[in-house]
């Protein structure tokens, strides 16, 4: 089942979460319906409070990288920063960051 029809999130979240599925796909190199897959396992095995303040909060790319690799890789969650250290991951590629402009900052440009 799909992250879009086992939650209600608010538009903007949906935005971002739109975002996060295309980076799995296209950076990461999951499937279209895997990316989806993904996403809603993540919020199904994780308990997230105030999950939209965490989605606007984290933003696409780290929920991306996140998500492939607790999810995809099925590392553990506690491990995640010093994964993303040792892969070199620190900092968002200018790609992801274009993209971002174009289909999220453009479109929501009031965001604190």
């Amino acid at each position: 089942m799909s992250w879009q029809t086992e939650n209600d999130f608010d538009a903007e979240s949906t935005c971002i979460l739109k975002i996060t599925e295309h980076f799995l796909t296209e950076d990461f190199r999951h499937s279209e319906s895997a990316s989806s897959d993904m996403i809603a396992e993540y919020f199904r095995r994780f308990d997230i409070p105030y999950v939209e303040n965490f989605i606007a909060h984290e933003l696409s790319w780290k929920l991306a990288k996140r998500i492939h690799y607790t999810i995809g890789l099925g590392g553990d969650r506690r491990l995640f920063p010093t994964w993303v250290v040792e892969n070199k991951m620190t900092r968002t590629p200018a790609n992801a960051l274009e993209y971002m402009r174009k289909h999220y900052w453009e479109k929501y440009p009031n965001f604190d």
